[in-house]
C-alpha cells in the first residue's frame, strides 16, 4: 500500500512539473506577445521546451514502468501471502486433527488405566480373602493336627492298656492254669 502512496506521490510530482514548464511556456509567449511578437518563439526556446516536454514525458513513463512494476510486485507478495495464509490454514487443522487423536487416546488410556487398577483392586481384594482363607485353613490344619496327635496319644496309651490287660489276664491265665495243673498233679 505504502508502494502506491509513493508512485502516486512521484507522478503528482512529475505531473506538477509538467505544468509548471508549460506555464513557464505560457508566460513566456504572453511576453512574447505583448513585445509585438505574437506567434513567434525563438527556435532556441522552442528546442529548449521540447526537450523538457519530451523529457518530462519519459520521466512520466518511467515512472508509470516503475508504478505497475510495484504493482506487479505488490500482487505477487498478496498471493503469497494468500498461499501462506492457505498453508497455515491446512497446518493448523492438521494440527487440530493430531491434537484431537491424541486428545482420544490420553482419554481411552485413562479409562484402560482406571478400569486396569479396578481390576487390579478386585485381584487383590479376591487374593487377600483366599489368603484368610488359607490361613484359617491352615489354623484348622493346626488345630486338627494338635487333635489327631492327643487322639494317637490317646489311643496309643489306650493300646498300651489293653497290651497290659492282655499281658496281665495271659499271665492270670497261666498262672491260674499252672496252679491247676499243680492240684491236679497233686
Amino acid at each position: 500500500m505504502e508502494v502506491d502512496e509513493d508512485a502516486s506521490f512521484y507522478v503528482h510530482q512529475q505531473l506538477q512539473d509538467v505544468i509548471k514548464a508549460q506555464k513557464e511556456v505560457f508566460a513566456h509567449l504572453n511576453e512574447n506577445k505583448s513585445n509585438g511578437d505574437k506567434y513567434r518563439v525563438s527556435r532556441e526556446e522552442y528546442d529548449t521546451v521540447l526537450s523538457e516536454l519530451e523529457k518530462e514525458r519519459n520521466d512520466h513513463l518511467e515512472c508509470q514502468a516503475l508504478l505497475k512494476a510495484e504493482r506487479l510486485r505488490r500482487e505477487f507478495a498478496e498471493g503469497e501471502v494468500e498461499i501462506l495464509k492457505a498453508q497455515m490454514e491446512r497446518e493448523r487443522k492438521k494440527y487440530e486433527e493430531c491434537f484431537q487423536k491424541l486428545k482420544n487416546k490420553a482419554v481411552e488410556e485413562s479409562a484402560r488405566k482406571s478400569e486396569i487398577e479396578s481390576q487390579c483392586s478386585i485381584i487383590a481384594y479376591e487374593k487377600q480373602q483366599k489368603e484368610d482363607l488359607v490361613h484359617l485353613n491352615e489354623s484348622k490344619i493346626h488345630d486338627l493336627k494338635k487333635r489327631l496327635s492327643k487322639q494317637k496319644k490317646s489311643h496309643q496309651s489306650q493300646m498300651d492298656e489293653i497290651n497290659i490287660r492282655i499281658q496281665q489276664e495271659a499271665y492270670i491265665n497261666k498262672t491260674l492254669a499252672e496252679k491247676e495243673k499243680n492240684k491236679k498233679s497233686r
